[in-house]
């Protein structure tokens, strides 16, 4: 039998608390009378309340750069591909196919990498992952700089597309689990501002190593070398605490809790304990994935795939295609177009910021892709190199609404113990779609001009029609930290600690409620309970 635990409940001028003692223990002292219980007590909170008194402050700020910098590196390896691809045209005589391949190589390392980070950061921690992939994508960046012929080169950039894709799950769950319920919207958005940056660096360096010349070894080494200082500043992160309590580890996870109280000169948190949500037994990889599955998350599971596809498949084979487009039309410079183009994106990025917290997450992600995606489609009507550039700057400007949204969305829907999981796997979704898209987009571009635009436009409103579905809204919502019973039992997992509960003068027992549900019951219940309280 589980042992027996009785709630015992003190009001103070401050904060209540709930006292836990074993049966055996003499709980019958009248707490109304304000004597003194014998020994000290701990105030007991859930790690979204001790994160809310702890708030935004100095270690958010740290971390919010530590883990936008991998998004800056991420934007920059992203970007190169598109500058350095006619110049690889010319130099390697490649066909449309060899050509598209190039750009396809990273997003299939992204891919096999999104998988792997979302299912061994869920099992051996954040921090190893995100340590890991900077390293990855750092060193053999670098060695693709250096390569001698085109298929060397291409397995070079597959193997920093893996790095990448690793790096880029396990950085929203981290934030994300450090972060205060009210900043968490407005904080992951900043990470899309960080990837503008790197994409307008991205442009800039190529502007003045590209525009005369034909130094891309150059600019491929340039866009590795932030991956050295990036990697050195992540070995200073500490684990997430979410993962620690979900494991089960209160005391490693009350340590971390503490050092960020202590950073944002906040009071000690010594006198608290953590609530331990039911630790979950360490689950076989198809059982993680399989979690996904389950009747309380298939549902938005299919629809978050299906969204993340198409939302790679239109908005980076867009991205992909633009500096091929300036290219070939006379006088238009492809990294200055380009770096005008980023720019109109940062400005979405600062308007989401405002917009996130304030407007329903399923209503912003769909009016977000429906804008763009006939934009997108708009962009075909004419060949002026002002008309494109304008229509260019609009598109990109909303494409931020949806990419910051479905980042933000996606692992607040999901509970500690999948989390990294269900994210690495829908980022996979997006890198099957990358993998893809660079193929079709210089094949259609090829064949006729508008091509390119009707499809990547058209799969962009087709998901805006598919968000208006999904199951749940997560907007001011906290995380969850507990599998939900129905996942539980499926996947025969143990409780550990875990109390059957009785109030002192009720016989009525509540099992894993929350502290103000509990007292709400009992005020709504008879006048003996009242009188308990």
């Amino acid at each position: 039998k589980k042992k027996k635990k009785k709630f015992r409940i003190r009001m103070s001028s401050d904060l209540p608390y709930v006292q836990v003692t074993d049966d055996a223990e003499d709980t019958h002292e009248d707490v109304s009378s304000g004597g003194e219980e014998s020994s000290v007590h701990e105030l007991e909170r859930s790690i979204d309340d001790v994160l809310d008194d702890i708030a935004f402050g100095p270690f958010q700020l740290l971390m919010s750069f530590v883990c936008g910098a991998g998004w800056f590196f991420d934007g920059m390896e992203l970007s190169l591909v598109s500058f350095v691809l006619p110049k690889l045209k010319t130099e390697w005589n490649l066909g449309p196919i060899k050509e598209g391949l190039i750009g396809s190589c990273v997003f299939l390392g992204m891919m096999v990498g999104a998988q792997l980070s979302g299912l061994l950061s869920d099992r051996l921690g954040r921090k190893k992952l995100f340590v890991f992939a900077t390293f990855i994508t750092t060193v053999f960046g670098f060695a693709s700089a250096a390569a001698p012929e085109y298929y060397s080169f291409v397995i070079l950039r597959l193997i920093v597309g893996i790095g990448l894709g690793a790096s880029i799950p396990v950085d929203f769950s981290l934030l994300m689990e450090f972060t205060p319920t009210k900043a968490r919207g407005p904080l992951l958005s900043v990470l899309n501002i960080y990837s503008g940056l790197g994409a307008a660096v991205e442009s800039l360096a190529a502007y003045f190593l590209m525009t005369n010349a034909n130094h891309w070894r150059i600019l491929i080494a340039v866009s590795a070398a932030p991956g050295i200082f990036i990697f050195i500043t992540r070995l200073f992160v500490p684990e997430s605490p979410r993962w620690y309590l979900s494991r089960g580890d209160a005391v490693n996870s009350k340590k971390v809790l503490a050092k960020i109280a202590k950073m944002n000169s906040k009071p000690s948190i010594d006198r608290i304990k953590l609530i331990t949500p039911p630790v979950t037994k360490t689950l076989s990889i198809v059982k993680q994935f399989l979690m996904l599955f389950n009747k309380e998350y298939a549902l938005t599971t299919i629809l978050l795939w299906i969204i993340w596809f198409l939302l790679s498949f239109g908005s980076w084979g867009f991205s992909f295609i633009m500096p091929i487009v300036f290219t070939k039309i006379s006088n238009a410079n492809p990294y200055l177009n380009t770096l005008y183009v980023i720019i109109f994106g940062g400005i979405g990025c600062l308007l989401c910021l405002v917009l996130i917290d304030r407007v329903s997450r399923k209503l912003f992600l769909s009016v977000g892709f429906i804008v763009t995606g006939v934009l997108t489609i708009a962009c075909c009507l004419s060949k002026n190199v002002f008309f494109i550039v304008g229509m260019s700057m609009m598109v990109s400007l909303f494409s931020t609404f949806p990419w910051a949204v479905i980042y933000t969305y996606t692992p607040e829907v999901y509970p500690t113990a999948c989390r990294a999981t269900g994210m690495g796997f829908a980022s996979t979704c997006t890198r099957i779609a990358g993998t893809i898209t660079p193929v079709v987009g210089v094949y259609l571009l090829t064949s006729h001009y508008i091509l390119p635009f009707i499809f990547y436009g058209s799969a962009l409103v087709m998901a805006g029609f598919l968000a208006i579905v999904l199951p749940k809204e997560t907007q001011g919502k906290r995380l969850v930290d507990i599998v939900p019973a129905n996942i539980e039992d499926s996947m025969n997992t143990k409780r550990d600690g875990v109390a059957s509960t009785e109030f002192i003068e009720d016989s009525d027992s509540y099992e894993e409620e929350d502290f103000g549900e509990v007292v709400d019951d009992i005020l709504d219940s008879d006048d003996g309970a009242k009188q308990t309280i």
